[in-house]
């Protein structure tokens, strides 16, 4: 049987990882990413070391 892909909205609101943390503490096996608000066009801005930590997230799950 097919695995069945579970997620939600999740906000960036305190970062990506942040958002990153908030679904594997909530037992989803996916999310889906938006990077900006498709009603704007300034992208949320990162932090020094965010995106590594995302990224590590994100392999550690194996959502890479």
């Amino acid at each position: 049987m097919k695995e069945l892909s579970i997620g939600t909205h999740l906000s960036v609101a305190k970062g990506y990882a942040a958002l990153a943390k908030d679904a594997v503490q909530i037992g989803a096996n996916t999310f889906q990413l938006f990077i900006r608000n498709p009603r704007r066009a300034r992208a949320k801005e990162l932090k020094p070391g965010e995106i590594e930590t995302f990224l590590d997230i994100l392999q550690k799950h194996g959502w890479s």
